[in-house]
């Protein structure tokens, strides 16, 4: 899954160099119709259409999909169609890697994430190198003609960014949200297509084609499944790092496929963002939620590690977390079974309140194994910690943190062997 993914992510610039042949608003409508007509489908085969209908009925949770759809599956979806008329799908690939860069500038005020100087060094890099690619000069710099693409695809990056931090602060069920970023695509390319006359099947070629059904299935559809599967199964180390590698892979397939040249500045930028990335990436683990209350923060670091349960089937965690619920975390390090299992006694809470609290050794079926060990990736701990886990309304479940913490450091270990 983790290579369909980096494999997918790497040739799309390909597949929408293959279909500059047609006119890229013809190519961004057809595009989302094969998106729209799979993602239905989808649907219908995993009996997700009531997720469809709560979106559409709900003004605030259709708001949140839409504003992603918009995004990503339209408006990045209109500057790659339009781009790659003009520049390579090299250089496409590489401007638009710059994404999760961009998202540590957005982390604190969107999803409520701390970034550390590991995080400054890392975008200070990143952008470094494509600042050195512009000012470099002839033969290996990047040309003047280019720069205008450069800016737009830069635009396509910040609204990647923009996009990511939306769909981690606020989850929904995958299918149906897919049909729904499909469909407001077509709901906007369509009109636009009609208007200007750009609908021709007749003049679109084979490599015209490919690129649609292509793009339409394996881009708008496949790639959310390739992506969040492959970062639940694998550690988020090791599939964080091998995503940087994707530059690398569109150059070597931009060489094999349609023939173009690896430039000096391609390598320059590719490998500044590289470097830039593994930096930030190589940060300590440490709490990484900016909490409400500033004074008990500093007593308590909390994680958020929603992420380990994007594709939870747990109907309890998809409730509590479902809209802009998050799951946080905070650990005691080397606590005994026998001091666990009695807190969990003491403060679990079932969810009726604002949001379920558990451990990772007593959460009653709450996590899986695969879960709980990404749980321990994000945070950097073991078995041998205690993890408590709260997922629900974050200022809730920070309120029953504190209380937690607090009590944890008033409970004797005499008293909790004799309890258990």
């Amino acid at each position: 899954m983790l290579l369909a993914a980096i494999i997918t992510t790497a040739s799309t610039p390909i597949l929408y160099k293959l279909g500059s042949t047609i006119s890229f608003i013809e190519l961004a409508f057809m595009i989302s119709l094969v998106g729209t007509i799979i993602s239905l489908s989808v649907v219908l085969l995993r009996h997700t259409w009531k997720q469809v209908v709560e979106r559409f009925s709900n003004a605030k949770q259709f708001l949140h999909v839409a504003s992603f759809g918009i995004l990503t599956y339209v408006l990045i979806t209109v500057i790659f169609s339009y781009s790659t008329h003009y520049v390579s799908a090299d250089l496409t690939a590489i401007i638009y890697r710059t994404w999760p860069l961009m998202v540590v500038a957005l982390a604190p005020v969107m999803m409520r994430e701390k970034i550390n100087r590991y995080d400054i060094a890392g975008v200070a890099i990143g952008f470094s190198s494509l600042l050195i690619a512009i000012g470099a000069g002839s033969g290996i710099g990047i040309p003047v003609a280019a720069l205008p693409f450069v800016l737009i695809l830069l635009l396509s990056a910040l609204f990647d960014a923009v996009a990511s931090a939306i769909s981690k602060r606020y989850n929904y069920e995958i299918t149906s949200s897919l049909f729904i970023y499909n469909f407001v695509a077509l709901v906007v390319f369509l009109p636009v297509a009609v208007l200007t006359n750009s609908i021709n099947t007749s003049a679109i070629g084979a490599y015209g084609w490919a690129a649609i059904l292509l793009l339409g299935v394996v881009q708008n559809v496949l790639l959310t499944f390739f992506f969040v599967g492959s970062f639940r199964m694998v550690k988020t180390s090791i599939a964080s790092n091998v995503y940087v590698l994707s530059p690398f892979i569109t150059m070597v397939l931009g060489a094999a496929v349609l023939g173009e040249a690896i430039l000096p500045y391609y390598l320059i930028i590719a490998l500044g963002v590289l470097i830039g990335i593994v930096v930030q990436r190589s940060a300590p683990k440490t709490g990484n939620y900016i909490a409400e209350d500033k004074d008990e923060s500093k007593k308590l670091s909390i994680y958020d590690i929603t992420g380990a349960f994007v594709n939870t089937r747990n109907s309890a965690i998809y409730n509590a977390m479902k809209g802009d619920g998050r799951v946080l975390a905070f650990y005691k390090k080397g606590m005994a079974d026998a001091f666990e299992t009695a807190l969990v006694d003491r403060f679990s809470s079932d969810g009726g309140e604002g949001g379920l609290v558990f451990t990772d050794k007593a959460h009653g079926g709450n996590v899986t194994g695969d879960e709980l060990e990404f749980v321990r990736d994000i945070m950097g701990c073991d078995e041998n910690d205690c993890i408590f886990i709260g997922a629900g309304n974050p200022k809730y479940i920070e309120r029953r943190f504190y209380e937690i913490n607090s009590r944890i450091g008033n409970v004797q270990m005499p008293e909790i062997k004799s309890v258990q």
